[in-house]
């Protein structure tokens, strides 16, 4: 049987790397983690891994040497896939509310990476004709995030960095901005409280 295993990261998908963060966290011996990590970078089953002699089993760990390497890539503004092109909402500050509810929300109940194609999911638009956005249809999100999965990490990355690096200072901007609000809305109060204090007396 021939096991082909990804050259770099530009062959390696959002699904696969997320589950090889699931495999950090497994419990069980290096061995067991050595035979899943194959599996799942070949897309087949471990007991087909199992049946791999010990000799050819070291080099395909040594295929994967890559997976110790930064994953490197571009911001893109668009991607094509699979018949479909998507482009990509990658600045916080341009989102709308109902995206930012979301992000909020994936940010809050799923632990990255496991949130990442939910992320993407939201940040990606989708385009008619190729070329223009248009408007998401609802109960649209599960399949973009499908599509979001099968995503190479040297796209997701860098996008997941960029947007997350705006997001926090949006987040910084928002938090001020909601300090600033109260801070005002207490004063008028305390205004109002010394106004009436003046008042009955």
């Amino acid at each position: 049987m021939t096991i082909h295993l990804p050259k770099d990261w530009t062959q390696v998908t959002l699904a696969q790397y997320i589950g090889l963060a699931d495999l950090n966290e497994m419990e069980g011996s290096e061995e067991e983690r050595v035979l899943a990590t194959i599996a799942l970078m070949a897309d087949i089953d471990i007991e087909d891994v199992r049946m791999v002699r010990m000799a050819d089993l070291g080099r395909l760990m040594g295929q994967l040497q890559f997976l110790k390497d930064p994953i490197q890539g571009k911001v893109s503004k668009s991607i094509p896939l699979r018949w479909k092109r998507y482009k990509i909402a990658k600045d916080a500050h341009t989102m709308t509310a109902g995206q930012y509810i979301d992000i909020n929300y994936f940010l809050t109940n799923k632990k990255a990476p496991a949130n990442f194609a939910d992320i993407m999911a939201v940040l990606m638009q989708p385009t008619k004709f190729m070329f223009w956005t248009r408007k998401k249809k609802p109960m649209e999100h599960e399949a973009i995030k499908q599509d979001a999965l099968n995503l190479p990490m040297t796209i997701v990355k860098p996008l997941a960095d960029f947007f997350l690096s705006t997001y926090n200072e949006l987040e910084k901007n928002t938090a001020d901005y909601s300090l600033r609000t109260i801070e005002r809305e207490l004063k008028r109060i305390q205004d109002m409280i010394a106004l009436q204090d003046g008042t009955t007396g």
